[in-house]
């Protein structure tokens, strides 16, 4: 992990979450690029874009009995991918730590966050289908590729990296 406060860190979540919440954009680019304006690592801005629409989501999928797998693989800019507990994740952490203390109170402007999560909508299209999802479990793949030495990298969970 980057040498970045904690605090730092929770201010660069808050403010995508306030810039998604502000424009309703449904483009990561925007808050991104605005993020990196501001003085964030392109990277972090990247991960963070990611991020918060899978845990806002969770919060939404966690009621209706739906899971989440423990690890997510990572793919690197040099090919190869490596597997990562979203526990060990000091991003999605934080994310999470604003969803839970800060959103929570605010829901009905960031409500709009979680529905830009994947895993929402295909569990809404099973919903919409007539499926019950309760007992389901889902997984989410972060899609932008990180370089093997990025600081924003967790450690893997083996040191088994697949081709």
């Amino acid at each position: 992990m980057a040498q970045m406060s904690g605090e730092e860190l929770a201010k660069w979540v808050r403010t995508a979450a306030e810039l998604w919440a502000q424009t309703g954009n449904t483009d990561d680019d925007p808050v991104e690029d605005e993020m990196v304006r501001q003085g964030c690592d392109r990277d972090l801005a990247w991960i963070i874009c990611e991020y918060l629409p899978v845990a806002f989501a969770e919060h939404v999928v966690e009621n209706m009995g739906v899971t989440r797998l423990l690890t997510y693989k990572r793919r690197l800019t040099d090919g190869t991918e490596v597997e990562c507990k979203w526990q060990d994740d000091a991003v999605y952490l934080m994310v999470c730590r604003f969803r839970d203390l800060e959103a929570y109170d605010r829901w009905d402007e960031f409500k709009k966050i979680a529905a830009r999560s994947p895993e929402l909508d295909a569990i809404n299209k099973a919903l919409m289908a007539g499926t019950e999802v309760e007992g389901f479990v889902s997984g989410v793949a972060p899609f932008h590729k990180l370089p093997s030495d990025s600081p924003w990298l967790p450690l893997p969970t083996t040191e088994n990296i697949q081709h």
